[in-house]
């Protein structure tokens, strides 16, 4: 009857260590999907931040435009009241009139406003440009972000660890049931467990 025993626990301790091989791969596997997490939210963190201060960037600049363009008006202006200044002032007097004085005045502010008509559409073309320079930056933030997801791996299934378990008794069990009705022959006896 001892050697029955024994011979049963051969086969429970061969269960017991697949069945321990296979916890520690769950672990492993787990523990793996933990630090991959840390991983890709550590990069995709670290990419918006790059995203979010390359769009800091393209927003300062946009100011400077604005300022830029503020500046340029106001330069336009002056010089436009300087040129009609010097004109009236060859002109000989602010009262005198004709074809020729009011042609010449309107032309300085034709010259103006189409200067600052220019000024107004290369400002428009530039703040076009940053808006496009902004969603190239959303989208190269996203495609990195993407990529470090594709990174990313599964936590394994604890469902599929528990049925690999049992799959493992019951194989093991199996195995001893054929080994021990496969002893009992010639002898007439299981010489294993002592037993007819």
């Amino acid at each position: 009857m001892g050697g029955g025993i024994g011979f049963g626990w051969l086969f429970a301790a061969e269960a017991a260590t697949t069945v321990g091989s296979k916890i520690t791969e769950y672990n492993d596997q787990s523990r793996a999907a933990y630090y991959s997490a840390l991983q890709v939210n550590a990069q995709t963190a670290l990419n918006n931040r790059l995203g979010y201060n390359a769009l800091l960037a393209v927003n300062e600049e946009q100011q400077r435009e604005q300022e830029k363009l503020a500046l340029d008006k106001f330069e336009l202006q002056k010089s436009m009241q300087r040129a009609l200044a010097t004109q009236l002032a060859r002109d000989g007097s602010v009262n005198k009139s004709g074809g020729s004085a009011e042609s010449v005045v309107n032309n300085i502010y034709r010259q103006g406003l189409n200067a600052l008509s220019r000024k107004d559409f290369n400002y428009e073309t530039k703040l076009k440009n940053l808006q496009m320079q902004r969603d190239n930056l959303a989208l190269q933030t996203a495609s990195a972000n993407n990529q470090a997801l594709r990174g990313l791996k599964a936590l394994p299934n604890a469902t599929g660890l528990g049925l690999s378990i049992a799959g493992t008794g019951l194989r093991a069990g199996q195995r001893y049931k054929a080994q021990t009705q496969g002893l009992t022959g010639a002898w007439g006896s299981n010489p294993i467990t002592g037993t007819d």
